[in-house]
This record gives C-alpha cells, sequence and structure tokens, in this order.
C-alpha cells in the first residue's frame, strides 16, 4: 500500500469521527491503517468517478475534515433546528482534522489516478415478452404525477401516496374506494394485527435532518379520523410492525433515513398504548426492512439495507428483545443503494438477498456502469456472495417473484436516473429467470412515459398471478432533459400497472 493510498484510507477513518490514541501517534501511519481501516466504509478508489466529477466530489468530502470550501455551505440554507442537530453531532467539524499539505495530495492522488470517462456497458433488451400487459389507468388525482407510495397490502389492495399528502385505496379494478388526506407525504402503509391501518409519513420529502415525520392508525370505516401514534421522526422511508420480544404486543421497526444524520430504532409498545423507542443503530440511511427468524431460534430478527456513506446490509439478531448487528454486506459510497428484498431465489430453503443500487442523486449525476441488480445467494449461514448482476443506471426499485410460473423467481426493476439520451425505454425491464440464475432483459411498454420511484407487486385482481404497479415521480430534474420532464408532469400517467397475463393464457 503506498503512502498516498495510506493517507486516503486514513481520510475516511478521520472523516467518520474515527480518534487515534495519542499512544497510536508513535506507529507509522501504515500501521495505524491496518489497524482501523474498513471501520468506517469501503475505501472508494479513483476509478469510480471520472477526473470531472472527483472535482465536484472532493470539496465535499474535504467539509467533514473540516477543510473550508469557498463554494459550498451545507447550512447555509438550513433551518435553525436542523442546523442545530448537524452542528451538535460534529458531521462538519470547525476544526481542520489534517494539515493542507496532506489534503493536497489527497486530491491529487484521486484526480491523478481517475479516468477522464467511465466505460458505459450495454444492453441488448427483447422487445418481445408475453407475460405483462402494461396501461395507464385513469385516476381521479388532480397534478402532476408525484407520487410517493405504491403499496400492495394484507388486504388484497393497492394503496397509493402522493407528495400532497393524499392516501387513496384502490380496489381490484384500480378504482378509487377510499380516500383521506395527511399534512405531508406518505411513504408506508401496514395492517396492525387489530385490522387498523398504520400510515408513516416522511415529513419534508426532500433530504433533510428535521424532525417532521409521524405515523399514525386509520380506521378503514372511517378514513377521514387518522389518528397520531407518535412523531418527531428524522425523515422515516419505512418500517414493519410485529411483536419482537414475545409479550403479546405488536412492536414497530422504523427505517428513520435522515440525511446527515438518521437511525434504525425498534419501539416497543408498552401496557399504556404508547411506545418505547430502542436505538438499533445510529446512522443515517435505513431504507428498507425486513422482520424473519433468520437463525431459527424462534425470535424475529431483524435484516436492513442501509445507504448514506457507510452502505451494506446489517442482520440484528435477537435475543429477548436485545439485538446484535451482524454486517453480512458492505459497500462503497458511491454505491447507491436503493431497495433489497429477501427470498430464495435457488430453492435451497434460505433467503437470498436481491438488491436495486443506482442512487444517483449526489454530486455526481452520470451514468455509473457499477448500478444494476444483485443477487447475493445465502450460504446456508447467513453470509451472502454476489453471483448475478444486471447493469442498469440509476436502479431505483426491484420485486422478484415468479412471474410466469414456472417455477423459478423472475424480477422487474424499475430506474429513476436511466440514461436520458438512450435509455428512457428501458427504465423499466422485466427480467425474466431462463434457470440458473440466467435472465432475460425485455422491455415493457409505457416505460419512457414516467420516473419510476416507487413499486409494489400482488394480485390486485385475484386471477392466481402476480401483478407490478408502479409510480411516476416527476418533481425533481435531475438527469432528465427539460422537455421530457415537462410531458411527463401535464400528463395523468400516474401510475403503470404491469397486468400479469399468464393465468389467462393458462386458462
Amino acid at each position: 500500500m503506498n503512502k498516498i493510498l495510506v493517507l486516503v484510507s486514513l481520510l475516511f477513518l478521520v472523516a467518520c469521527g474515527e480518534k487515534i490514541h495519542e499512544k497510536q501517534k508513535e506507529l507509522t501511519v501504515e500501521s495505524i491503517v491496518k489497524l482501523q481501516c474498513g471501520s468506517c466504509h469501503l475505501y472508494p478508489e479513483p476509478a469510480l468517478l471520472s477526473k470531472e466529477q472527483w472535482i465536484n466530489v472532493l470539496p465535499h468530502m474535504g467539509l467533514r475534515l473540516g477543510i473550508k470550501s469557498q463554494n459550498i455551505d451545507v447550512l447555509n440554507k438550513l433551518k435553525l433546528d436542523e442546523s442545530t442537530r448537524i452542528l451538535s453531532e460534529g458531521i462538519f467539524p470547525t476544526n481542520q482534522l489534517i494539515p493542507d499539505s496532506t489534503w493536497e495530495k489527497i486530491q491529487a492522488y484521486y484526480l491523478d489516478n481517475a479516468p477522464d470517462s467511465l466505460e458505459i456497458p450495454t444492453q441488448t433488451y427483447s422487445k418481445e415478452q408475453q407475460t405483462f400487459k402494461s396501461y395507464f389507468p385513469k385516476i381521479n388525482l388532480a397534478g402532476s404525477p408525484f407520487i410517493s407510495m405504491v403499496k400492495f397490502n394484507a388486504d388484497q389492495k393497492f394503496y397509493l401516496g402522493d407528495i400532497k399528502g393524499n392516501l387513496l385505496q384502490l380496489d381490484e379494478t384500480l378504482h378509487i374506494e377510499n380516500h383521506t388526506s395527511f399534512p405531508m407525504p406518505l411513504v408506508d402503509v401496514n395492517f396492525d394485527k387489530e385490522g387498523k391501518l398504520l400510515a408513516l409519513s416522511i415529513g419534508e420529502l426532500y433530504p433533510n435532518d428535521r424532525l417532521t415525520g409521524a405515523i399514525a392508525n386509520l380506521d378503514t370505516v372511517d378514513y377521514n379520523i387518522p389518528q397520531l401514534i407518535f412523531k418527531d421522526l428524522p425523515r422515516p422511508v419505512q418500517f414493519s410492525n410485529a411483536d419482537l420480544d414475545n409479550d403479546g404486543m405488536e412492536d414497530l421497526v422504523i427505517c428513520n433515513f435522515g440525511n446527515y444524520l438518521g437511525n434504525l430504532t425498534w419501539y416497543k409498545k408498552n401496557t399504556q398504548g404508547t411506545y418505547d423507542a430502542h436505538l438499533l443503530k445510529k446512522s443515517p440511511g435505513a431504507t428498507r426492512s425486513y422482520v424473519e427468524d433468520l437463525n431459527k431460534d424462534g425470535q424475529l430478527d431483524i435484516i436492513t439495507l442501509f445507504a448514506q456513506g457507510d452502505e451494506g446490509v446489517s442482520i440484528f439478531y435477537n435475543d429477548n428483545g436485545n439485538f446484535t448487528e451482524d454486517r453480512v454486506l458492505r459497500f462503497h459510497p458511491l454505491y447507491g443503494c436503493n431497495d433489497f428484498e429477501l427470498t430464495d431465489f435457488n430453492g435451497d430453503g434460505f433467503k437470498d438477498i436481491v438488491i436495486s443500487n443506482g442512487d444517483n442523486g449526489d454530486h455526481s449525476v452520470i451514468l455509473k456502469p457499477y448500478h444494476g441488480i444483485r443477487i447475493f445467494l445465502n450460504d446456508g449461514k447467513n453470509q451472502f456472495e454476489e453471483k448475478y448482476f444486471f447493469p442498469m443506471f440509476g436502479a431505483s426499485k426491484v420485486r422478484s417473484n415468479d412471474f410466469d410460473s414456472d417455477g423459478d423467481m423472475d424480477m422487474v426493476a424499475v430506474s429513476f436516473f436511466p440514461d436520458p439520451k438512450n435509455g428512457l425505454q428501458q427504465s423499466i425491464v422485466y427480467l425474466e429467470n431462463e434457470g440458473n440464475l440466467q435472465f432475460t432483459p425485455h422491455e415493457i411498454d409505457g416505460a419512457n412515459q414516467g420516473r419510476w420511484m416507487v413499486m409494489d407487486s400482488g394480485d390486485f385482481d385475484s386471477d392466481g398471478d402476480t401483478d407490478v404497479v408502479i409510480g411516476s415521480f416527476t418533481l425533481t430534474n435531475e438527469g432528465i432533459d427539460r422537455e421530457t420532464l415537462t410531458q411527463w408532469r401535464k400528463s395523468s400517467n400516474y401510475i403503470l400497472v404491469l397486468e400479469n397475463q399468464t393465468s389467462k393464457k393458462v386458462n
């Protein structure tokens, strides 16, 4: 490991708050790195971005070291409560942590070793597929397509949320059965064991560290009277409900994504009907959790995908309500984790992991060849190894199922940051499993008529096969030309339905 590389590794350790003990100052830099390297996040190699993009990204890295930038002031436009929280946590040190000479060497290392451009892979898509018929249903929802949630739930109905806080319950014909509204956008709903609908509001939608998120319940008979359960959540994006400590009461696990700050927390329901918060991990970027007994000991564990810097997947093993974290997958900060599912891809009885990594809403909005859909197989001991990769620029969501009913698991994936010049029609792909994790990618009609951020699957028409509903979110303009975005916003293409035709062909 050369000296510059050692300094780069040390940079990330210091940036994450690792303090080197006074006695360690006597050690060589190389020895210190060997002791502590990897304690923050995986080292991002220069080859991950072009020289031009590193010029954009490096000043933001420097802010984490207390290195001021004349052109960047991340706190300037924040509200007082948010900036106060960030400052109190020391996200951006007030004192410079490394000398200018070291920072200059770090910048030179990246710029000298980065490529002029990234090599962009090409992928051939089949235009012929008979599994899905796609269409845009008519939905009486005013305004542009700003869909923040689609969710297929246990009552065999789809739930739809938008940026205005509307919550719609759709029947099997995708007509509105119930409608209510919240002060801020909804991002997830689940039923509790009493039959009430729990609804999670993200609060302010754009990346922030304000405590404006909340969770409420609704009586399905009267949708107009939501009851607040608790509030002041740091930008929550997803939740699960289950009895985690076997006391007969249903608890909550909430992914409080935040921005610079965030956490994964389980909320224990007490005998008074309120909740006590138990921190699982203090880290931004908790994106999605599943609650399952992964080690077969009779207790529900939690498996969570994290984005935002130290990206990866963690299993929190349950011991009577006490949880121990096991980091089973870890990725570099440009990986762009967005979504994941637990499913048995190879039929060995153990849940595998499929991940969509393509979050491109950062300081380097370019096509990245390492973004796409990945399958990690479980070795039977909850250790996971990547066995499949499908390159897909800006991959945002993935859903897996045996869509064509041929006995193996297929996938549908969508992209929020597709190739704007050549790939809008490929922003939705049906990956048909031909056996042994060999997938044929198929284009989907209508893919170029919206911007796809949310998706869910389920048998909404109760015909025995699995359908897919995808929501369009056209508010942001990163990576999309103004003319295309304007057309999308003027349309009423709120959701695209992929109606599965498999049962109809059998019948």
